[in-house]
């Protein structure tokens, strides 16, 4: 697995170069009055992909400390007393998604 982590690192590093040497001729950008000084054209795209890197970054860190509150959980049962046996003194378990019963069936 080493080995193959270090190939990975090679063949990076190799197109890196190749991508930096083929890409040498100075650029100039310019966005209304503001001009940046010449630079290589490869520095430019590093430049541009480390800063897009780093914006994402901190949006998902934004996102994340957003996220972070605890989230509101339903009770899964509550007590209810049961009114049709003893005279109403017993209690039963009740989970939240049955209905109500209706004791009194008299027709």
């Amino acid at each position: 697995m080493k080995i193959v982590k270090s190939a990975a690192l090679l063949l990076v590093i190799i197109l890196m170069f190749s991508f930096s040497v083929f890409n040498m001729h100075p650029v100039k950008v310019s966005f209304y009055a503001w001009e940046s000084p010449e630079l290589p054209l490869f520095l430019m795209l590093i430049f541009a992909f480390a800063l897009g890197v780093a914006a994402a970054a901190l949006w998902g860190a934004l996102r994340a400390v957003g996220r972070s509150k605890p989230a509101k959980t339903k009770a899964p049962h509550k007590k209810k007393r049961d009114d049709t046996r003893s005279g109403g003194r017993e209690e039963r378990t009740v989970h939240e998604d049955e209905s109500p019963q209706n004791s009194d069936e008299s027709k």
